[in-house]
């Protein structure tokens, strides 16, 4: 198992819940972020709660997401993107190197949207 051997568990692309979570650094780079998250064509959702970045780039390890960008002052402006694989090391992408990187982990399998809300702020929180 890959945990045993100090990897890190993940789901198989195709099948997590969420498989791209972009994580805007501040309030003024989540228009952008929404504007990467429209254009990507698979489970995607932004992160536009109201965290410092570490605390929302721990709460997607802790979830699983397959794939992590984090938007910035860099990113408002350049082509790439830094895209962070949960299996790797970050790498600098752009938006269509990454769909079709996804496109070839997926292929094949069966694909649905989600029902919930892009933006995690508009989710339920359950508390108990």
């Amino acid at each position: 198992m890959r945990i045993n051997n100090g990897e890190k568990p993940f789901f198989p692309l195709w099948l997590s819940p969420i498989q791209v979570r972009i994580l805007p650094v501040a309030d003024q780079h989540a228009e952008k972020a929404i504007s990467i998250a429209d254009q990507i064509p698979f489970r995607v959702d932004v992160d536009d709660r109201n965290l410092k970045i570490g605390k929302k780039i721990r709460d997607a390890e802790k979830e699983w997401i397959p794939y992590t960008i984090v938007v910035g002052d860099k990113e408002i402006d350049g082509e790439t993107l830094p895209v962070r694989p949960r299996s790797g090391e970050q790498e600098d992408l752009t938006l269509n190197e990454l769909i079709v990187r996804i496109q070839k982990e997926t292929g094949g399998m069966p694909m649905t949207n989600i029902n919930t809300p892009k933006l995690l702020s508009k989710r339920p929180v359950f508390v108990g």
